[in-house]
């Protein structure tokens, strides 16, 4: 999905700082290192719980060809995530709120 987003706009292969949403609890480190700390909402991937999933993205990414240059430089839950864009366009926005989520 990002090497096809990159290369529709023509960046492919350009510097490119991202920031994602990871909707799973994790122990936040810095803005850009966050470690899993448990599976919820039905997700079992081995081999993921206690490492950097920031890291992992970033391997992930330079595997490809298209978004070598990708770098994460930021790392939120999603109720972070949403307050964030929410004071974007609002900037009297204080609080993020996700429903729905989870089982």
């Amino acid at each position: 999905v990002v090497a096809r987003f990159l290369q529709k706009e023509n960046l492919a292969g350009q510097e490119i700082p991202l920031g994602f949403t990871f909707s799973f609890p994790m122990a936040q480190q810095s803005l850009s290192e966050g470690t899993l700390v448990k599976w919820t909402k039905g997700f079992d991937c081995s081999g993921v719980i206690d490492q950097n999933v920031a890291d992992l993205l970033s391997n992930a990414l330079s595997n490809i060809e298209a978004t070598k240059g990708v770098k994460v430089v930021a790392l939120a839950n999603d109720t972070a995530g949403t307050q964030v864009a929410g004071s974007l366009k609002y900037p009297n926005c204080h609080c993020g709120i996700i429903l729905g989520t989870g089982t």
